[in-house]
């Protein structure tokens, strides 16, 4: 039976491979824009000069720094060795960019081998659902639904075409929470639980590599295994329990060390520094640290203002435009702006004045020495950070709240916290820390695409029963 269900999984494969090509060949060219540019100029000046360093447009060596996590960077500077269309066209892009124009719609938009590496790998990330249900105990009719669910999303045909951290993490979560719901399955088939514990700590190492902020859940996850472990054990004497819980933190631990110690390494030796990114850490937290301002009045409207679509236009119908107008983007004086331009020079002078570093100083002073408030607008912030692919965010977590309960009323309580507190934890994180918009969580997708597939399914099996179908 188990090998049956595996046969499925390459027509699964194959179909999304299909289907993504499809859409992304169907879909315009693009030219790069905003953050796409720092990933793109290190990874070009990484493959011309085979140095980790910010761009020059001038073509000339420059320094080493650690500003950005590497990896993204790492993996654009490889395609560029590889293929000369793309390392023609990104030169253009960057030369233009960096010129008095700054005028790039002359330059081409052909990326040569990128697109296609990267359509191939959104579609093992968007597979990887299908088989993440299955060890949520779902059936293949359900895994096929999670599938074409994750896929009607849009993130994957999204970030194919994009030069981002993004289509990376994409890949690099899924990793993550197949090792995990692979170890914990609910059918409890015969496995090697270290393997696949392995397998999650490895992707959560890339994970760390390619996105700063899940260094957290390095440090997180495998505390919650040594916990969740000892718990399970209670009944046991302390030394056996001690075995069982170290036993499957180490499987998971030790590999990603093992991902992320060549980068840290590189760190120590040329920057004495034992972290990954030391770069605009200040900068995002000073940013976040700006909507603390929020009165109450635009605290109950961002709630509204801040849901898809038609947030936008509930929210000032209900509290008046100029309640909302700071929640905007580029409103005036809105957080977003005040917190990239007055508040980050006013704060930088209070820590220069107090002789301190600015981040320690802003986390001490205006996070944990306001800490009620951070939290109160932590929450609305993480509920701007739900709605990935807009509608289907909002439908699927209404549906995921009934997944949740289903899960755990039919004694799958394993997977679901391995699926949806990765999930949840990341989501407050960039919250607390950071402007928390849909894109920073998308490691959401695989929680949202199995607990709305199981929901769909089980409502359907409910309505075929009372017809009589």
């Amino acid at each position: 039976m188990q090998r049956r269900r595996f046969r499925l999984f390459p027509a699964a494969f194959a179909v999304t491979l299909a289907l993504m090509a499809a859409v992304v060949a169907s879909q315009d060219s693009r030219l790069p824009v905003a953050d796409e540019y720092r990933y793109l100029g290190a990874a070009y000046q990484l493959a011309s000069h085979g140095v980790f360093a910010p761009y020059d447009a001038g073509g000339a060596r420059t320094e080493p720094f650690m500003a950005q996590a590497p990896l993204t960077p790492f993996v654009i500077a490889g395609m560029i060795r590889l293929d000369s269309d793309f390392e023609d066209t990104l030169g253009c892009l960057l030369s233009a960019l960096n010129s008095e124009q700054k005028d790039i719609s002359s330059c081409p938009s052909n990326y040569g081998l990128v697109i296609p590496v990267q359509t191939f790998l959104m579609t093992v990330a968007a597979s990887l659902v299908w088989l993440i249900a299955q060890y949520c105990g779902a059936t293949s009719t359900v895994r096929t639904l999670a599938l074409g669910l994750a896929l009607f999303s849009g993130q994957y045909f999204y970030f194919a075409r994009h030069f981002l951290t993004d289509t990376y993490i994409l890949l690099f979560v899924s990793i993550f929470i197949f090792g995990l719901t692979r170890a914990y399955r609910v059918d409890r088939a015969p496995n090697d639980r270290t393997l696949s514990l392995a397998i999650s700590g490895a992707g959560l190492g890339l994970c760390a590599l390619t996105r700063e902020g899940y260094t957290v859940l390095c440090y997180a996850v495998p505390m919650a295994l040594f916990l969740g472990h000892f718990w399970a054990a209670r009944g046991e004497r302390i030394g056996p329990r001690l075995v069982s819980a170290i036993r499957p933190t180490l499987a998971l631990a030790v590999t990603c060390v093992i991902i992320v110690s060549p980068w840290l390494a590189r760190n120590v030796i040329l920057f004495d520094s034992l972290a990954i990114v030391d770069g605009h850490g200040s900068h995002v937290i000073i940013v976040r640290v700006s909507y603390n301002d929020m009165t109450w009045r635009e605290w109950a409207a961002a709630w509204f203002f801040w849901l898809p679509d038609f947030g936008d236009k509930l929210g000032p119908a209900l509290f008046g435009a100029e309640t909302v107008e700071r929640l905007r983007w580029f409103g005036n004086e809105s957080f977003y702006t005040v917190g990239n331009g007055p508040l980050a020079m006013a704060l930088k002078a209070e820590a220069a004045a107090a002789a301190e570093p600015v981040l320690p100083y802003v986390l001490k002073t205006y996070v944990f020495g306001d800490l009620l408030n951070h939290v109160r607008v932590t929450l609305v912030l993480a509920w701007r950070g739900l709605w990935i692919g807009n509608y289907f965010g909002l439908v699927g977590h209404a549906l995921a709240v009934f997944g949740v309960w289903h899960l755990y009323r039919s004694g799958r309580l394993s997977v679901l916290l391995c699926i949806a507190v990765p999930a949840a934890f990341m989501t407050g994180l960039h919250a607390f820390v950071s402007v928390s918009i849909p894109r920073y969580n998308l490691i959401q997708l695989p929680y949202l695409a199995v607990l709305s597939a199981i929901v769909m399914a089980h409502l359907g099996a409910r309505a075929r029963t009372r017809l009589g179908l």
